[in-house]
């Protein structure tokens, strides 16, 4: 990664997060007040005004959208974070995890189930955070852009020997799995995907077997 590059990302990370902490504050102010809306319409629950089920509704829908946005503000935090430094040490379950709910919505989009299956156990190395997250969405959104709808991908967290490994697998009404792995290798997206995961020592495979890709992270540092 060039130095400019690099110092352009830690500025606009530095910019988001700092937003969605002021994000956060803001919905806590909104879950407060909700909390109190709550508490006057219990009090009212022996002489209820017109519409009370209605504004009790309200109330439940407004703290269940404020707990998504908090969730939701603090994963883009987090994402922010990752500018911080060059290489980290990062742990592969946390990354899919952030990774499957941050993509979610865009493979939705695309009638795309998107799930995570962690390892048993931490999976920890040294890499780059950044690089290693617009790879890995790279690669998913080439892949869901090639699936047929109502298809399923997840993201898999394993070791091969002493190896870590991000599994990606589909499943659904996929009637050729070989037609379609070389629909999606047709794609610049992979090229683009390898030229990011080469340097960083990570090899991708395709897995006929499972019908996917499997990223092995070969000699990684722990």
């Amino acid at each position: 990664m060039k130095e400019t590059t690099a110092k352009e990302l830690v500025f606009f990370g530095k910019i988001t997060a700092g937003f969605t902490h002021e994000m956060k504050n803001i919905l806590a102010i909104i879950k407060e007040s909700s909390g109190l809306m709550e508490d006057l319409l219990s009090l009212s629950k022996d002489a209820p005004f017109p519409h009370f089920d209605r504004f009790s509704h309200r109330v439940t829908v407004i703290q269940q959208q404020v707990q998504r946005g908090v969730e939701l503000a603090a994963r883009l935090n987090r994402f922010a974070h990752s500018t911080d430094e060059r290489l980290a040490r990062i742990d592969l379950n946390d990354l899919a995890e952030q990774l499957t709910k941050l993509s979610e919505r865009f493979a939705r989009l695309k009638d795309i189930g998107l799930s995570v299956r962690p390892a048993e156990s931490s999976v920890v190395l040294i890499t780059s955070p950044v690089e290693l997250q617009m790879a890995v969405f790279t690669l998913l959104e080439s892949c869901w852009n090639q699936l047929p709808a109502g298809s399923e991908i997840e993201l898999s967290v394993e070791r091969r020997g002493q190896d870590p490994c991000i599994n990606i697998c589909f499943t659904g009404e996929i009637a050729d799995c070989s037609k379609l792995m070389q629909k999606i290798e047709a794609t610049d997206a992979i090229k683009t995907v390898r030229e990011i995961l080469d340097p960083l020592g990570i090899e991708i495979m395709q897995e006929n077997e499972m019908c996917g890709y499997g990223l092995a992270f070969v000699g990684a540092k722990e």
